[in-house]
């Protein structure tokens, strides 16, 4: 039963977005979908928190969306964009500071997206250095495992040969 419970809380969008491995690697690929949605709609929406709006509900599960909700009405509020995207608790510090300087280049036609990649990947490289670590360690504990069954089952029959 605990697995099960614990199986559904990471299939809940909410809690698998603070697990902290798979949380950072959906957190990352949140703000790729983001960045590249939020560029489609600054083109056809000429307010930012009208298309910061927009580009939630197209592409992100709800944790992101309320956030970006959120820093929509900030930035409607009066707040500056540095301002509301710093507030933006769930995407990586690298999504931030390429919002950043998507905003200092004005919203350049390609910028958000060529931001997407660069997320990507960064992503897929961390994601690549955290596999090679992890492989060989997964490779390590499964050999321990076959040499203590090997030892459980040929052990007694070792034994019994060294008594004859």
């Amino acid at each position: 039963i605990i697995p099960l419970g614990i199986a559904w809380l990471v299939s809940v969008p909410r809690f698998r977005i603070r697990v902290p491995v798979v949380g950072a690697s959906l957190a990352g690929r949140e703000a790729c979908n983001f960045l590249v949605w939020l560029e489609l709609a600054l083109r056809h929406t000429p307010s930012l928190p009208q298309a910061i709006r927009q580009a939630a509900g197209a592409g992100c599960i709800p944790p992101c969306q309320a956030e970006l909700q959120a820093m929509a009405a900030n930035l409607e509020s009066g707040a500056t964009f540095a301002q509301a995207v710093k507030r933006l608790s769930l995407f990586p510090p690298l999504a931030r500071w390429l919002l950043e300087q998507a905003e200092r280049a004005e919203f350049r036609p390609g910028s958000l997206s060529l931001a997407s990649q660069a997320l990507l990947r960064h992503g897929q490289n961390r994601t690549r250095v955290t596999m090679a670590f992890v492989e060989p360690v997964i490779t390590m504990v499964l050999g321990s495992m076959l040499f203590l069954v090997f030892l459980v089952l040929f052990f007694p029959m070792l034994k019994m040969a060294a008594d004859v």
